[in-house]
């Protein structure tokens, strides 16, 4: 049984058909009218309450059913109209609705008919939340436990599971790498990374800067670095005094940055020579990049290392 089908059309299909058997006629396919659909949906719930609810209305058509009613009967006022179909009471007879929203039609819970109503309902109001359809069906019907109902019904609609499901869920994280769990000095391993652009004033005149940070991967400490843009020189400048003020670093660690790549083959360069040479090589720096695909989830986060 497809949920969503057009619950009307359904039903007044099959009165339709049955109605055509009955007559010895050979069943035409013409347009449904409306008093054909509204009898094949009363039809249907008859059914459907005759099915579950035949004790409470076996009592209710009994003579003394005042000495022996139900609980559903007394809680929910039912009595039985002129189509022998059970609909609810209520305090609401003088309210300005129509007479099926004041004295609704009783539905039984977890029946194949009751689900098309829901799934109609919930089609017709163009895949609306649980809160909406309960309210289009309390202008016609009355559910028991109607909320816990559609809201089960509705997890099983695809269409709404495409646009409102959960995505999938992250994969465990890698352990961390060793790098991170030595106990060294601060800064000895060293992320590094640039925020967005900042506007500050400097003399009167707004100017764009970045910041650069260096994020030591073991104690999580951070030095911040300003910097005019994302030139080369500019990062070796400021990569310089990064180090006059913590040491230099053993291993750094940064992303595929355009700037980041160009920085780090400088510093080959630089450390070919003989100058820096001397003064690297006693604590031997390693620029390490962390893959395209796999960027860092936060500052000093180097998992992926």
């Amino acid at each position: 049984m497809d949920p969503f089908l057009n619950l009307p059309l359904t039903c007044g299909s099959h009165h339709l058909f049955i109605t055509a058997i009955r007559k010895h006629n050979d069943c035409q396919c013409e347009q449904l009218t409306a008093t054909e659909i509204d009898l094949a949906r009363i039809q249907w719930i008859k059914n459907s309450q005759y099915q579950i609810y035949a004790t409470e209305i076996s009592n209710l058509n009994s003579p003394n059913s005042s000495n022996k009613q139900s609980t559903l009967v007394r809680q929910l006022r039912l009595f039985i109209d002129s189509n022998a179909l059970l609909r609810c009471g209520g305090r609401i007879h003088n309210a300005p609705l129509t007479q099926l929203a004041k004295f609704p039609y009783l539905l039984p819970p977890k029946h194949p008919f009751t689900a098309l109503v829901v799934y109609a309902a919930h089609v017709k109001l163009y895949h609306s939340g649980v809160g909406t359809t309960v309210t289009a069906l309390r202008q016609s019907y009355w559910i028991p436990r109607a909320r816990q109902y559609v809201r089960s019904l509705l997890r099983r609609c695809v269409i709404c599971r495409k646009y409102s499901g959960k995505p999938y869920t992250a994969p465990d994280p890698a352990p961390l790498p060793k790098a991170r769990l030595q106990n060294v000095q601060p800064f000895s391993v060293t992320g590094v990374d640039f925020t967005g652009a900042l506007y500050v004033y400097n003399r009167g005149e707004e100017i764009k800067v970045y910041v650069c940070l260096f994020t030591c991967a073991t104690s999580r400490a951070v030095h911040l670095e300003v910097v005019a843009d994302l030139s080369t020189e500019t990062f070796i400048l400021a990569f310089r005094r990064f180090t006059g003020r913590r040491s230099t670093p053993h291993l750094m660690i940064s992303d595929n940055a355009t700037t980041f790549q160009a920085a780090a083959e400088e510093l080959k360069a630089l450390y070919l020579s003989q100058e820096i040479r001397t003064v690297l090589s006693h604590e031997g720096v390693t620029w390490k990049f962390i893959p395209k695909k796999e960027r860092p989830h936060g500052l000093g986060d180097f998992g992926s290392a």
